[in-house]
């Protein structure tokens, strides 16, 4: 799925999903199968943009395009 470059990874692991970001978009993975669920097509560029603030919410962001 990623072709470019990867900036950040979050694993969140009672969720059993991976979420991955870079230049081509934000990409959300089921951690235990490794398959792919969604994707949001805006690039997140800079490192540690990706935070879980709470069960249900992350932030996601990076040098002012998000």
């Amino acid at each position: 799925m990623h072709l470019k470059s990867i900036w950040n990874i979050l694993i969140i692991n009672d969720k059993n999903l991976l979420i991955t970001s870079g230049t081509e978009g934000i990409f959300f993975w089921n951690l235990k199968l490794f398959n792919f669920i969604h994707t949001i097509e805006k690039g997140c560029y800079g490192f540690n943009s990706l935070i879980r603030l709470d069960d249900n919410k992350i932030i996601i962001g990076g040098d002012l395009k998000i």
